[in-house]
């Protein structure tokens, strides 16, 4: 997908410059190919369990407590997750439009998000699962070992 925008940007920019003569179709499939990278490289962060969280207040608490709020805190995210896909799924059902210079449905962008928050639902039930049964010690650790590694 990463390489399909940067063929398609080129393409953009050299016959819009070099050509002066721009294909009309490159700017809405550029715009419409970003927003799924974006998408599917938040549910490649949410699988490695990578998204940003307040790792400073981690390395104070007490071992026991920081179990709890991590658990707390991954609640969040799967009501989140799954939240942003029913409102997809709500959005794809109802648009009928098709893209303006492409013969694709836009409901099939929408279908392609909710399917990304889907997984990132699935992703955070199972990273959930992974951290309740983690020792609390062990849990603590590995988020002190995350937050000094990112540092740098």
């Amino acid at each position: 997908m990463f390489w399909a925008l940067v063929v398609i940007v080129f393409l953009q920019f050299f016959t819009r410059y070099f050509l002066n003569n721009s294909l009309d179709w490159t700017e809405e499939a550029s715009r419409y190919l970003l927003l799924l990278l974006g998408f599917v490289g938040a549910v490649t962060v949410a699988r490695k369990g990578g998204h940003i969280f307040l790792e400073f207040f981690y390395r104070f608490i007490k071992n026991s407590y920081i179990k709890t709020l991590v658990i707390i805190s991954q609640l969040f995210c799967i009501a989140f997750y799954g939240y942003c896909a029913y409102l997809s799924s709500q959005v794809a059902i109802k648009i009928t439009q098709s893209l303006i210079s492409l013969p694709i449905p836009k409901s099939l962008i929408y279908w392609i998000i909710f399917i990304c928050f889907f997984l990132m639902t699935l992703h955070s039930v199972i990273l959930a699962y992974k951290q309740i049964i983690q020792p609390s010690d062990e849990l603590a650790k590995k988020l002190n070992a995350q937050a000094l590694s990112n540092q740098g």
